[in-house]
């Protein structure tokens, strides 16, 4: 885990998730470099880092973390995504937001089409429009006010302070999603953990029988590199019954 994000810096990463487009707290480039500073501590160091870390961030302002909260009550409703479920989902979201943030200037408002498009295929199989029902409407709502204020940062600070801006909530939220700098040692310590009933991560309780689908670890470690939207349905769930999402990434050294 990177250092603990405190003090102004932290408010500073709030205020951008909270702030509609119309009363968006200023920021001076004196904050941008705070957060940018913060987010080279965490491992986030190139524009390609910057881009992955900036789609997490937005996944989490435009729909997981939005003010309308109307993913969250969908993911809580009885035909709401399982944690499994929710895991490649947030993988498959990112990926999205990836494939379409320009570090010369991003469509935020197309992005959020993309995201909120009635036809997307979740990774469950279901369209959006299945999944959402009768709130697609709000979810669209939700999703574009999120677009509005990253569109804002854009045009009024620049499309680096956006990313900035949306790559920072990383700072609070995300810190361990796909595409992030730790990843690739989540991914290393849980196959290692996976492959080792004796590993500290199991506490002593023998880990759950894995489905065939990655019966062996190194598929397992294959599949969760290239992201867990590759997963099928029961090894998503296998991994959440395994706490993948809890790993102590110290027990190993």
């Amino acid at each position: 885990m990177g250092p603990i994000l405190r003090g102004q810096a932290a408010e500073e990463a709030n205020d951008l998730r909270r702030s509609p487009a119309h009363t968006a707290v200023v920021l001076t480039q004196d904050n941008y470099q705070m957060l940018e500073q913060q987010l080279r501590l965490r491992g986030i160091e190139t524009d390609e880092q910057l881009g992955w870390a900036a789609a997490v961030g937005a996944v989490q302002m435009m729909i997981r973390r939005s003010d309308g909260q109307v993913w969250e009550l969908l993911h809580c409703s009885p035909a709401g995504l399982d944690d499994g479920e929710m895991m490649r989902a947030n993988c498959a979201m990112t990926r999205l937001l990836h494939d379409r943030i320009d570090l010369s200037g991003t469509d935020w408002a197309g992005v959020a089409a993309a995201l909120t498009d009635p036809d997307r295929q979740l990774p469950d199989g279901r369209t959006l429009r299945e999944y959402a029902g009768k709130k697609l409407t709000a979810l669209r709502r939700d999703v574009r006010s999120g677009a509005e204020t990253l569109a804002f940062r854009q045009e009024t600070d620049g499309a680096r302070a956006a990313l900035i801006g949306a790559a920072s909530l990383t700072l609070v939220w995300g810190d361990r999603w796909y595409g992030m700098p730790a990843w690739p040692r989540i991914v290393d310590v849980f196959c290692t953990a996976a492959g080792d009933p004796e590993h500290p991560h199991w506490h002593g309780t023998p880990p759950p029988e894995r489905p065939a689908s990655i019966a062996d670890v190194g598929q397992l470690k294959e599949l969760l590199l290239a992201g867990p939207d590759q997963l099928d349905g029961d090894a998503a769930a296998w991994c959440i019954r395994a706490h993948l999402p809890y790993l102590n990434t110290t027990e190993a050294g």
